[in-house]
């Protein structure tokens, strides 16, 4: 967007000093506002959104784009306050939308007719899967706006780069530790390839969460406890990692396209997930890895035990994998799709 003449600038909470090195470096501001990613304090929805309006009053955006819910509700109103064009991303479907309970129905129920105020003045709606769309579909979130599918945010194949795999079938978990992950899953079926093969590397890249699906950090290392398996926390780059793992497993419940699935298909490593939406579009099936039902924790040591006893299929997955990387999620295609919309072309 700079190349095309925008002067770009990024509106979150905090930022990590790693984040900010990189937003200087590429002449884009960063301005700070107060918020809650997760919770229902109207208080402070409010605000959140008031502190929006005082950014778009004064930096006049020509366009806003919205990633997550809080800011897909707020940003929106505010950028029609604002007179600016709204182009909101469904990057996957929240909590409110998959989670059955009660704390969830009172979110659900007070988020949906706030998304309806807000997505009635976006231009297009932007989404990883089609998945979100039905969903916002029935909710009647969505009705006459124009909708564009991504498959995902991409992934920068220069970065993320092909590399040889171990010599040994190993597995890894990248991702936040949230119970809608499939963290509990991979853990069960991890435990039970240990006590068959024991000497087999198996690690798990992440940090906790305010998400209500998250674990505590108590239970977590409870059910670690007394097994072989790395926990290696939170990572600012996850590819020395990759490298040292054959087989990345994602037993996520629900995705848009998750990006950690697609950094670990650009270095070449096989792909062992679920036919949950978003996760489902990154495997065809016995080509780059393989697919397994949400929540079954047997399937998944199945087909773990699979790659073990059939390594030697592991280097053509791997292949297949790149390969599926480029043609599908090269960072460059996705953002010159954006641009496209936008009436900006990347020549």
């Amino acid at each position: 967007m700079q190349s095309h003449g925008y002067e770009v600038v990024v509106v979150s909470g905090e930022p990590s000093i790693k984040d900010l090195e990189f937003y200087r470096s590429n002449k884009i501001k960063y301005l700070i506002v107060k918020y809650k990613r997760t919770g229902t304090n109207l208080i402070g929805d409010f605000s959140y959104y008031r502190q929006l309006r005082k950014i778009f009053n004064k930096e006049k955006p020509e366009i806003v784009m919205t990633m997550a819910i809080k800011p897909c509700i707020y940003g929106g109103i505010a950028a029609k306050k604002a007179k600016s064009k709204f182009y909101p991303f469904l990057i996957g479907l929240s909590s409110i939308f998959t989670m059955k309970s009660l704390k969830m129905s009172l979110a659900r129920a007070y988020s949906v007719p706030m998304f309806k105020k807000s997505f009635k003045y976006a231009s297009t709606v932007f989404s990883h899967n089609q998945e979100a769309i039905d969903v916002f579909k029935k909710n009647k979130i969505i009705k006459k706006q124009k909708i564009k599918i991504l498959g995902g945010s991409g992934v920068n194949l220069e970065h993320f780069y092909l590399a040889d795999l171990p010599s040994e079938p190993s597995f890894i978990f990248v991702g936040r530790i949230l119970r809608d992950k499939g963290i509990y899953e991979f853990i069960e079926a991890s435990k039970k390839i240990l006590s068959e093969f024991p000497n087999t590397k198996i690690s798990i890249l992440g940090d906790f969460d305010s998400n209500p699906s998250s674990l505590q950090k108590d239970k977590f290392e409870k059910l670690l406890s007394g097994t072989k398996i790395n926990y290696c926390g939170f990572q600012d780059d996850v590819r020395p990692f990759l490298k040292q793992h054959s087989v990345f497993v994602l037993p996520s419940y629900h995705e848009g396209t998750p990006k950690s699935t697609l950094e670990a298909m650009a270095m070449g490593r096989v792909i062992l997930t679920t036919t949950a939406p978003g996760c489902d579009s990154t495997v065809i099936d016995g080509v780059n890895g393989f697919k397994v039902p949400v929540g079954d924790s047997d399937a998944l040591y199945q087909k773990m035990k699979y790659f073990i006893n059939n390594a030697n299929i592991l280097k053509q997955m791997s292949i297949e994998s790149r390969t599926i990387a480029k043609e599908k999620y090269d960072v460059v295609k996705v953002n010159n799709t954006i641009l496209d919309v936008l009436g900006e072309k990347n020549d």
